[in-house]
């Protein structure tokens, strides 16, 4: 069972996402569908969802909010190369878009699966889980 699960979506930004974490200590599990993401999440109930994507804004949007909607409410980054105000629309809980330090992004990956990052709270758990 891993508490990490990495979505590499059509064209990710950064490339060997899941390899870093795993190098570091992180374990993680590496899906590259929506059909794997759905049911990876729902058998492993996943702390947090990386979502490492080139995609269209709604794409990535799409993706968080099902991510959220997961049992758990899982912890939802985005790496996602927009500016900070675009990338804030995807309601992921962290965006990240510069990504030529993995070694940072394996410490905010292992921070927030202890709980010590702040939530995006624009939308209310009851929206985005459909309630």
């Amino acid at each position: 069972m891993s508490d990490v699960l990495v979505f590499d979506y059509k064209q990710p930004l950064q490339h060997l996402t899941a390899w870093f974490l795993s190098d570091r200590g992180v374990a993680n599990i590496r899906v590259t569908t929506d059909e794997d993401l759905k049911d990876v999440a729902s058998k492993q109930h996943p702390k947090v969802v990386v979502v490492n994507t080139t995609a269209s804004l709604v794409e990535v949007a799409d993706i968080i909010n099902r991510a959220h909607a997961y049992d758990g409410n899982p912890f939802a980054i985005a790496l996602y190369p927009q500016a900070d105000s675009e990338a804030d629309q995807t309601h992921a809980d962290l965006a990240v878009h510069d990504v030529g330090d993995p070694d940072g992004l394996v410490h905010l990956v292992r921070r927030a699966l202890k709980g010590e990052l702040p939530r995006n709270t624009d939308e209310p758990e009851s929206e985005r889980r459909g309630l």
